[in-house]
């Protein structure tokens, strides 16, 4: 854990979004300047998704890099075309006043978006971006999204789960015998995370298991595969229809935060994300419910056969009913590898993505 009573010279300018709204960019950047000590400044890129609210805040960035003397700059890069003229404006002023810049990748997609980017203005891309010190990407795999410009250090920064979730037990307190198996799907509401797909099963499993419950939190977003109010009426129709004929087996909770969040994945047993999400990286919510102790089913896409083993779970097939069915069953038949996963999980948790490991890592990267 940073240390809030040191006092620190350098001023750092950190760029990116802040929670709400609650996703894995926002709450990793968030428990970065939560955490911080010293003189910094922030500028929170939430919800600056038109071109008005843009040109403020490339107004406000251009003010800051000019009137104040900063000597850190840290962000959390865009991959959107909006978003990337923000960070230009930024790395531009950079390289300009000759200021130490940190990048740190939120995701897969980073050299796909660069590779789709017009002639001219990945040259200008290409120029700014050349003069960033550091770039932080969540995996050893992941360092060749930044391929393009050699010059540049990349560091491995793993991402941690909340400090709040250190407050659970160390133990699931006994194993499942006939009692309710709990599944919980934890992230935002978007087509691409597989939640239909998930509901779909979920109908075949009641047929099968009565004492099964399904515990669902999150908002409806847009991907790009359908907008929020396409995936909010897609859900509803699924969620009522399973909630009509099963009313004491399925649950919707939206937005869940703090201690109500906390004790949602400590009450669940499986934790289920099918994803297949263009952009799916180092997803928090698998590393909190590995620390609640939970058996986790998430798909082979990605970077996530890095994260979860069979020792964690199993890895399924991305986009596929019938392969959520059977490990769902597969799981709910063997309870002793259920509660025997579970407490392996909270163990491994701790061992390797504890939030003062990953803040001290940081730390040392920042250089502060």
């Amino acid at each position: 854990m940073l240390n809030k009573n040191l006092k620190i010279e350098k001023r750092v300018l950190f760029m990116g979004p802040q929670v709400p709204p609650y996703f894995g960019q926002s709450v990793a950047f968030s428990t970065v300047v939560k955490d911080f000590a010293g003189k910094h400044i922030i500028i929170n890129t939430s919800n600056k998704n038109n071109v008005f609210s843009g040109i403020l805040l490339c107004v406000k960035i251009l003010y800051f890099i000019t009137f104040y003397k900063i000597d850190v700059i840290y962000f959390t890069c865009s991959r959107s075309f909006l978003g990337s003229v923000r960070d230009i404006v930024l790395l531009f002023g950079a390289r300009i006043r000759d200021i130490k810049v940190i990048n740190h990748l939120h995701g897969t997609d980073f050299k796909f978006f660069y590779d789709k980017l017009p002639k001219l203005y990945k040259r200008i891309v290409y120029w700014c971006y050349s003069g960033i010190d550091t770039n932080i990407v969540l995996l050893e795999e992941s360092k060749s999204e930044f391929s393009y410009f050699p010059h540049t250090k990349v560091k491995v920064v793993p991402n941690a789960y909340s400090k709040d979730l250190d407050l659970l037990p160390l133990e699931k307190a006994k194993k499942k015998d006939g009692d309710k198996v709990t599944l919980l799907y934890c992230s935002n509401i978007m087509k691409s995370k597989g939640i239909i797909n998930l509901l779909q099963a979920y109908e075949q499993i009641l047929q099968k298991y009565e004492n099964i419950e399904l515990k669902i939190a999150g908002i409806p977003m847009k991907d790009y595969i359908c907008s929020e109010k396409t995936i909010t009426q897609e859900f509803n129709l699924y969620f009522e229809r399973i909630k009509k004929r099963y009313p004491n087996n399925i649950f919707y909770y939206g937005a869940c935060v703090g201690d109500e969040k906390k004790n949602l994945l400590w009450d669940s047993d499986i934790f289920i994300l099918p994803t297949f999400h263009f952009s799916e990286a180092f997803p928090l919510s698998i590393l909190e419910a590995l620390r609640a102790g939970n058996y986790i089913i998430t798909t082979n896409h990605n970077y996530l056969p890095q994260i979860v083993s069979d020792k964690n779970g199993c890895l399924i097939q991305p986009d596929s009913v019938s392969v959520i069915v059977k490990s769902i069953e597969k799981i709910i038949d063997n309870k002793d590898l259920l509660f025997n996963t579970q407490n392996y999980n909270i163990r491994h948790a701790q061992e390797n993505y504890e939030e003062g490991k990953y803040l001290n890592s940081l730390n040392k990267v920042i250089g502060i």
